[in-house]
């Protein structure tokens, strides 16, 4: 299983009306004789709890609000995935709710008493919207087997994600590069300039240890400076 995230939002919004949060990823196919498929799990928007991105503004979040907006954005479009995946026959969901971000944590225990106290929320919100809700501390694993144990035939995807751009103003930037196109060729001239800088640092201590281990002064200097701006 894999969990993704910085993708196209175009894609993930693609994904809200077709193939669900979950599903089964096949990749290029380096080897066609081998199923490389994965389970797959796109966070829906970040790695972050939805729109908070600093420790306090969670930490003073009015989680009688909070709750509410919280189970909308994170909660009831996997509800509505797994539903329209099977059906409406299901009597169980597994919801996936990442905590965390870059430079989060920095009050690491009045967040996560706030977390604590999230739970309590999530609990009765999930309960006042008739689900027998549990919320609790987990793992990838433990998401994973559970959301097996369900028995889903997940929507297939095929191809890659690339190019992503970023989605903040301001950093628009794209991601392609080495794994989107000519992969091959790319790796080829990679493995040559590794060679290309051993042999150039061969020269350079060979030029130093002519030079009585000196590059100051001396025609070796000038043709270490040739070496290293070939």
């Amino acid at each position: 299983a894999f969990v993704g995230n910085r993708i196209s939002n175009d894609y993930k919004a693609k994904m809200r009306t077709q193939y669900g949060y979950n599903f089964v990823w096949d990749g290029h196919q380096v080897d066609k004789s081998k199923d490389n498929s994965l389970l797959m799990h796109v966070l829906q928007y970040f790695y972050i709890l939805p729109n908070v991105r600093f420790d306090d503004q969670f930490i003073y979040q009015n989680l009688d609000y909070y709750k509410g907006m919280f189970f909308d954005l994170e909660v009831s479009p996997v509800i509505d995935e797994i539903n329209a995946l099977t059906s409406n026959t299901t009597k169980e969901y597994h919801v996936m709710i990442p905590v965390g971000d870059d430079f989060g944590f920095v009050k690491g225990k009045q967040v996560f008493d706030k977390i604590d106290q999230l739970i309590v929320q999530l609990v009765n919100e999930g309960n006042s919207r008739k689900f027998n809700t549990i919320v609790k501390y987990s793992s990838l694993d433990e998401y994973f087997e559970s959301l097996k144990q369900l028995n889903i035939t997940f929507g297939n995807f095929k191809g890659d994600f690339l190019p992503y751009q970023e989605p903040f103003y301001g950093w628009e930037d794209l991601w392609t590069g080495y794994y989107s196109t000519r992969v091959n060729l790319k790796r080829v001239i990679r493995h040559v300039f590794n060679q290309l800088q051993s042999i150039k640092t061969f020269l350079i201590i060979r030029a130093v240890k002519a030079n009585d281990n000196s590059v100051y002064l001396s025609k070796q200097a000038k043709m270490i400076d040739d070496i290293n701006y070939q």
